[in-house]
């Protein structure tokens, strides 16, 4: 192989190394933010209920919902095809040890319920603790207590929100994800961002609403782009071939 040739070879190398991106969360435009680590897209503002109620009745002036009202608003951004998409939703969460809910609060991220919850099985929580690199209330040190008061709390941890990343508007506060609690249908799972908690409440409560998209509808597919890379680099090899051997 000469010199060209193995060029050609390393650059098709570097290019398809770096392809593989790191976490990140990419400002695409058009309002979307692109979360790599859990390929959704979330609304770049994290409060858009505030100003845009869609018509729906039982939103607060502050843009905080009751869990109910929440599907209410996602339906009407759909009906309206807000920013030109109409598969909008809640953030969701499914059970971190992947067979169901343990409802006991963990400090160590082992159960759906707690602090320092760092899987991609939350998608609220992954993004609090490892996309915005928040620090929760309480440390993992804790076997039992409750917060505030009775946990080893982590030195500059959170008493309010500390890091928004490229979002705009985003609450110190509770948000709803679309996951009921199975033992008590009157609650669902909800994320504070002002303690790094997973929790559980009650439906009837007022908190605020994220919608997000599955995906990045911004980009063009992996396998397209990957194809016509990889045609780029044939026809460079093709060319490179009878540059050798003419």
């Amino acid at each position: 192989m000469d010199h060209k040739f193995g060029k050609i070879i390393g650059m098709g190398m570097l290019l398809c190394s770096t392809g593989v991106t790191q976490a990140a969360l990419i400002d695409m435009g058009n309002g979307l933010i692109y979360d790599n680590t859990l390929d959704i897209s979330w609304l770049k503002n994290a409060n858009l209920a505030t100003g845009n109620n869609f018509g729906v009745s039982g939103i607060a002036t502050d843009g905080t919902m009751s869990w109910n009202v929440a599907f209410d608003w996602i339906n009407a951004l759909n009906t309206n095809n807000y920013l030109g998409y109409s598969n909008w939703r809640l953030p969701t969460l499914t059970p971190v040890n992947g067979v169901n809910f343990e409802y006991t609060v963990s400090y160590d991220g082992s159960t759906d319920r707690g602090f320092n919850n760092y899987s991609t099985s939350n998608e609220l929580s992954n993004l609090y603790y490892s996309s915005l690199g928040n620090l929760g209330l309480c440390t993992t040190n804790n076997a039992t207590g409750s917060y505030p008061d009775n946990c080893e709390q982590t030195p500059g941890g959170a008493w309010g929100l500390k890091n928004t990343g490229p979002f705009q508007n985003m609450m110190s506060f509770r948000y709803w994800t679309d996951t009921e609690n199975n033992l008590n249908t009157t609650r669902a799972f909800d994320m504070d961002f002002t303690f790094g908690q997973t929790g559980t409440g009650g439906k009837d409560g007022n908190k605020y609403v994220w919608a997000v998209l599955d995906g990045n509808p911004l980009a063009v597919p992996l396998p397209t782009a990957f194809w016509l890379f990889s045609s780029g680099l044939l026809g460079l090899i093709g060319v490179s071939r009878r540059q050798r051997n003419s």
